[in-house]
């Protein structure tokens, strides 16, 4: 495996850059593992108070979620129930994505991009009336939104290997998209991660890794390639403050790494 540092960004209420080893993130060393008994985890994120995680997945067409009586700490998780908050799960979702206030809950699957209201902040049981916005272009795979809700991230895979950047005019209103760039690939991206500031761009592949820098932060049109990493993960989370990351795979396991 080749060394590199990356600054990861750890999705809804994640910490700031802070430089990663990831040569300590493999295989053994992890110091929690979970298995939810559902088939083909896809992505996973946390609340801000650690209290809570979530797992999506593939083939049960479901959010799992967790309770915690440790913060960030799976090892102390009790599973609480399987969610279906969207009737276009048929669609294979697969990446999943969380307001910073966890007030809405956003979904990427086929051509469509969905948001779901949660009157209960970080309770997915609470959900209301979904919003579907049809993106314009089939299998799509992951979602990353900016902390500030004006821009998303879309990975696709199949017809077209790509992650495609939109801006958003209005903060978390995903009605209200327009594509900025492309990004061409040569293999099927499962889910994009950003650093804090935007410089640089991590893309998920299954199985490895690949760092980009990007010289006009959260402007894709300006991705260089950096290096490769081989890990086997389709979704990741990453806290600076506690710290730790945790990856998830279809193999149906969630993993925890002390950094």
């Amino acid at each position: 495996m080749k060394k590199k540092n990356w600054f990861v960004r750890g999705g809804s209420g994640g910490g700031g850059n802070t430089i990663i080893d990831i040569t300590t993130i493999v295989d053994g060393t992890e110091i929690a593992t979970l298995n939810d008994g559902y088939d083909f985890m896809q992505d996973v994120r946390f609340s801000p108070d650690g209290l809570k995680f979530f797992i999506s997945h593939y083939h049960a067409n479901g959010i799992s979620e967790f309770t915690m009586t440790t913060p960030f700490s799976i090892a102390t998780a009790t599973f609480v129930d399987i969610t279906y908050p969207t009737q276009y799960w048929w669609y294979y979702q697969q990446g999943f994505e969380f307001s910073s206030d966890g007030t809405l809950l956003f979904f990427a699957g086929n051509s469509r991009v969905i948001s779901v209201p949660l009157s209960t902040a970080w309770d997915i049981s609470t959900y209301g009336t979904q919003t579907i916005i049809n993106y314009g272009v089939n299998y799509t795979n992951g979602i990353y939104i900016r902390q500030d809700g004006l821009k998303i991230y879309l990975s696709y895979y199949s017809t077209l290997q790509a992650i495609r950047e939109f801006d958003l005019s209005t903060a978390w209103d995903i009605s209200s998209y327009t594509l900025v760039n492309t990004l061409i690939l040569t293999d099927n991206p499962k889910n994009t991660f950003f650093s804090e500031d935007g410089s640089t761009m991590y893309i998920c592949f299954s199985t490895y890794f690949e760092q980009w820098d990007l010289s006009t932060a959260w402007d894709i049109s300006t991705a260089v390639l950096n290096s490769t990493s081989e890990i086997n993960a389709t979704g990741m989370y990453y806290r600076s403050d506690v710290p730790k990351v945790w990856l998830v795979d279809r193999n149906q396991k969630l993993r925890e790494y002390n950094i």
